[in-house]
Formats: structure tokens, sequence, C-alpha cells
């Protein structure tokens, strides 16, 4: 294995016991992060033509297939992102940090800039509004890879504090944080999309797990409300996992979704021939006979059989099976 999955937090969702709905995933997920862990190509057949978007189409081959684990089609940027913001808005909460946090917050500097926040809460203990912004780095694409991923542990953490800076230099955050009289505090929440975490997410957790600890709710069996496995006993496991599970696993989702698609689009179709054939048989359309009058009666006396007792059981069986019985 090479630095791609290196660094606190990869893999834990290939650790997760599936015996509570925070840590339930299918057997596809689970089968998508393996190949991507041991370097499988999965179900996918090579050369494989993958449709990315926008009309373009491109065959891939066994040096370009890791295309497939960062196209965005289908959605696939957004979702980790957005489920790695729900666990965190509620796990601020669960743990006691804040009463309560918003998403998808828009926020406006003095000049009139504006910054749409992942999560925003008001910290009563160091009485500051804290923002949260949430990123999720793909450490398979070419652009990461030819930075160094492969390098281990050090090459993927530096990619990882890469995006924290850009993230802090954005121009509106930076005059948000800059403004006089402004108690503000800016946390960039970082992960690779195999669920590893980047230095200021690391240190976020820290205090939030210092935090329930001191306010007696370290211990998940402290926290009732919450179904928790014998491997998240406590809240630093259960959340770590959470997290993990919230952008490895989506993003697995995702990637199999658009493996589905393109097979789909892939299967082999056989048009009709544009020109009509004519046909050399001709049939005249016959005119309706009328039913012999004893027959017309027994109809529909098997039919009345059939409402009759339906209606009388109650059973959405339907009137075709009673019929069936009386004519048997």
């Amino acid at each position: 294995m090479d630095g791609r999955w290196a660094g606190k937090g990869a893999g834990l969702a290939l650790l997760a016991v599936p015996m509570a709905d925070a840590f339930d995933f299918t057997q596809s997920q689970i089968q998508r992060n393996l190949s991507n862990y041991l370097g499988l190509d999965g179900a996918i057949s090579i050369p494989h033509t993958h449709h990315c978007g926008g009309g373009v189409t491109r065959v891939l081959t066994q040096s370009t297939v890791n295309h497939l684990q960062v196209c965005p089609v289908l959605g696939r940027n957004s979702a980790p992102h957005n489920a790695v913001r729900d666990v965190l808005s509620h796990l601020v909460v669960q743990n006691g940090v804040t009463n309560a946090a918003v998403v998808e917050r828009r926020l406006t500097a003095a000049d009139g800039g504006t910054f749409d926040a992942d999560v925003v809460f008001f910290d009563p203990s160091s009485r500051a509004r804290v923002i949260l912004e949430v990123s999720i780095v793909t450490i398979e694409s070419d652009t990461s890879l030819g930075r160094g991923a492969r390098a281990g542990l050090n090459g993927v953490n530096a990619q990882l504090r890469a995006r924290e800076e850009d993230k802090r230099n954005h121009s509106v955050v930076r005059r948000l944080l800059n403004e006089a009289g402004n108690n503000t505090i800016f946390t960039p929440i970082v992960m690779s999309a195999c669920g590893a975490m980047g230095p200021s997410m690391v240190a976020f957790l820290k205090e939030v797990y210092g935090r329930a600890k001191a306010t007696d709710k370290f211990l998940m069996s402290q926290q009732p409300a919450l179904k928790y496995t014998w491997n998240t006993m406590v809240t630093s496991s259960f959340w770590d996992m959470r997290l993990s599970i919230a952008c490895a696993a989506t993003d697995a989702k995702l990637q199999n979704r658009t493996i589905l698609h393109e097979n789909t689009l892939n299967l082999p179709s056989w048009r009709s021939s544009p020109t009509p054939i004519p046909t050399t048989r001709h049939t005249r359309r016959r005119a309706s006979l009328p039913l012999p009058e004893e027959l017309r009666h027994e109809m529909q006396h098997v039919f009345d059989f059939g409402i009759e007792n339906c209606q009388t059981h109650a059973q959405p069986v339907g009137v075709l099976a009673y019929i069936t019985a009386y004519l048997i």
C-alpha cells in the first residue's frame, strides 16, 4: 500500500462494524472501498468507456482507470462533503460544545462580500462564533499523485495542509477574521476521500473530545440517544468512525453509481431499421360477434363470484384469483 491510504482516520470505514445505524453501509460500498484500498479494478472491465459529463466520452485503460475515483459526475463532489458536514453539525451538539449548529449559513463581511459557511455555531466556552469549512481531497487524482501522494504519510499530510491554507486564504474569510471587534474562529475541516484527517481537523476533534470528557460524555454509554458498537465505545472512536464512513462510504456509493450507470450506457443495443419494411400480408379487421346468451350469463356469474369473495375476505388477492379458483 502506498501513501494514498495514509493519515489519521484513513481506512477507518474498513473497520466499521455495521451493527448500528451510524455505521450502516452496503456490501457494494465495502467492496468498492476494498478495491480502492488494494488497487483493484473491481467491477470495471478494462478498457472502460467512461461518460465524463458534458457529452465527453473517453476510454479508460489500466493507467487511467483511477479517474473513476475522482470524476464529479452524478454528484460525487458534493455528496461526501455534505455527509461530513452533517455529521460535524451533530457532533458539536451531541458532545456539549454548543446547543445548536447551523449548516450552509451565508456570512457577509463589512464590505459586502459573502461566504457560504458549511457549519456555524456559537461556542459558549470561548464566546466566539465558530466556522467549520469542509473540503474533501481526492488523493487518487492525477494531480495529487503528481504532488507526492505516493510518498507516504508526509506526502498526504502536505496536501491536506495545503488545502487548509487555501481555505484560510479565501478573501472573504480573511476579511471576516480581520474585522475590528470580530470574535470568530475559522477551522478548515479537510479530509482525504479515504477518510484521512488534516492537522486542523485532528486538533479540533481533540478539543471536542476533551469537552466531552469534562462533561461526562466521553463514554458512549453516557450518550444513550446514540447506538454504538463494541469498537466504538468511547466518543473519540465513535465520531472518528462516523466521519470516516460519512466520507469514504459515501464516496464509494457514488463511485458504484457511476460505474453502474456507465455499464448500462455501454450495453450493446440493436436499433430498428429507420425505414419501415412493408409487409406483404394484409389482414382485414373482423366485426365483433355477440356472445351466446348462455355463455354471457356464465361469465357474469363467475365475475360476480370473484367480486363477492374479495369483499367478504377483505384481502388484496384480486378478483382473478377467486375466478381461477371457481373455474378449477
